[in-house]
């Protein structure tokens, strides 16, 4: 996937309230580009409602994931992987990666991706 590079924000916890702001990495907006509208507006709507305020906190969409080179944390959203970490000195969440689950395969770009 590449180093992601910052090109982004999305929210800024400054001007929304929220206790961390949230960035979009080149790639992650690459991803976000390859969906069909209806579902970016889902991810990024849900977004700001699951992460904004605990984002390390583990439920049933947030989890953390074993070491690999992608991401620390998971978020799902429906049938979608959003992959994240988080820099807790800086109070900021870097959304790295966005992808689906066909069954039990992780898709990316619509290209399969193994953690």
């Amino acid at each position: 996937m590449g180093q992601s590079v910052l090109v982004h924000r999305y929210c800024d916890a400054r001007e929304s309230g929220l206790m961390f702001k949230l960035e979009l990495s080149r790639n992650a907006l690459e991803d976000l580009k390859s969906l069909r509208k209806s579902d970016r507006v889902l991810i990024l709507d849900s977004l700001e409602k699951s992460l904004a305020h605990e984002p390390t906190q583990e439920n049933r969409q947030k989890k953390r994931l074993r070491p690999n080179l992608l991401s620390k944390w998971e978020l799902r959203i429906d049938r979608f992987r959003i992959f994240y970490d988080v820099d807790l000195e800086s109070q900021a969440i870097l959304i790295k990666a966005v992808g689906w689950k066909d069954h039990n395969t992780l898709l990316i770009r619509g290209m399969e991706f193994q953690l």
